[in-house]
This record gives C-alpha cells, structure tokens and sequence, in this order.
C-alpha cells in the first residue's frame, strides 16, 4: 500500500500509520476486528490524487474500495471479511451508517489524523512540499479537519477531538 501511496502522490504515509495506531487502540476498546480495522485503514487511499478537485480524489471511497476487492480476492480473504473492509473503505468519507463495528472504528481512526497536532504538522508539510502556500495549506486543513470531526461517532473521540480542535485552531491563529 506504500508504493500505491507513493505512485498517488498522497496521503503522507505518516497520516496513514497515524491512522493505524489510532485504529488499533480502537479496535481493541471498541472490540471490533482488529485487522480488518488495520486492512480497512490500509486500503482506504489505493486510489487517491493531490488534487483536491479531481475525479479520483473526490471518488477515492468508492474508486479504492472497488481496486481493495480485487487485492482481497487475489490475497485469499473470506468473503465475509471482504465485505466489511469494503464497507469500511466506501463510507469513511459519508455520513451514512456503517454497516459494523469495523466500519465505525475505521472512520474515527481515519479521522484522527486531521483532529491531533501531529496529524496536522504532518499533513501541513505534505501540502508544503507539493507547493501549496501557507494561507491556502491551513484553509485547507482547517476544512479537513471540520469536516472529520462531523464523521466521528465515539463518544470517547468526539470528547478528546473537541480538546484537539480548540488546541488546533489556536496554534493556527497564531502561526497566521
């Protein structure tokens, strides 16, 4: 999945290992499945774009959850296991309910990477090294990161996200 992340061009890696972590402690207080959390979370970006208007960046929830399907299939996964991942990968970006546990952790755990100061310096140096102005980088993420946190359904994230955000918006008022 790195060389895909690499041949995209985007996500910085360390959002998805970012990612990762988060979903492994919340696999495991959640009790959902913690690698088909970790596999989800993975997969979730396989096709993506640095262009934030393209087709293949709106589309990469359904785009990569189409290309998953065929690695699981290839990789042997039952399909039962299958299923949920592609769920989880389809709806990390929608307000729709997911279908599992899975599906929940993953989102939140994908969501956490733009709700925590590391995830942020990361993400903000990802668009500085493609060339985005400051201004435009911060608007950017400031964007992401509303955005994510509306997707959030454990209580427990929403609770230390709000903290997050209050922590995020100063440093950025101050850093403009």
């Amino acid at each position: 999945m790195r060389r895909k992340t690499r041949e995209n061009g985007a996500p910085a890696w360390g959002l998805t290992e970012l990612a990762v972590g988060m979903g492994k402690k919340l696999a495991r207080q959640c009790h959902a499945d913690e690698k088909l959390v970790i596999a989800s979370l993975y997969l979730a970006h396989i096709v993506f774009h640095t262009d934030r208007k393209s087709h293949r960046m709106k589309d990469h929830p359904k785009l990569s959850a189409k290309l998953a399907r065929g690695y699981l299939k290839k990789w042997g996964v039952l399909k039962t296991e299958q299923d949920v991942i592609i769920n989880a990968i389809a709806i990390h970006h929608s307000v729709l309910s997911p279908k599992s546990k899975v599906a929940e952790v993953m989102r939140n755990a994908e969501g956490y990477k733009f709700l925590t100061i590391e995830g942020c310096l990361i993400f903000l140096h990802d668009l500085g090294t493609r060339g985005m102005s400051w201004e435009k980088s911060v608007e950017y993420f400031l964007e992401k990161m509303n955005q994510k946190y509306a997707l959030l359904t454990l209580p427990a994230c929403k609770r230390e996200m709000r903290k997050n955000i209050s922590l995020l918006t100063q440093m950025l008022d101050r850093a403009t």
